[in-house]
């Protein structure tokens, strides 16, 4: 059997801006929205922006507990409408994205 593991790489795709987020903490998709939690302040991300996202997860195989390859998709048509900011002195600070489709 094979299972995705781990969070998506995710690259950002708008007309005028293109970004790879390297900091990826936390990511969840249900039929609306799209939630992306990360460690870096994306400086094109205001409310109102739109793009798609390209998502890439590890593929492993349960048997042989190794990395197989790759899967991958696109989400598109992505509008930001709220920035959650956390920040706490014992930990790094902390930017929760939520875009809905």
């Amino acid at each position: 059997m094979n299972i995705l593991r781990s969070i998506p790489n995710i690259k950002v795709i708008n007309s005028k801006h293109d970004c790879q987020i390297n900091t990826v903490q936390g990511f969840d998709e249900d039929e609306d929205r799209v939630i992306l939690q990360c460690a870096e302040y994306i400086q094109c991300f205001k409310r109102g922006f739109i793009c798609d996202m390209d998502c890439r997860f590890e593929v492993y195989d349960t048997k042989e507990c190794k990395a197989i390859g790759e899967s991958q998709y696109e989400i598109k048509d992505l509008l930001l409408v709220y920035i959650h900011k956390y920040a706490d002195k014992d930990s790094y600070s902390q930017f929760k994205y939520v875009f809905y489709k």
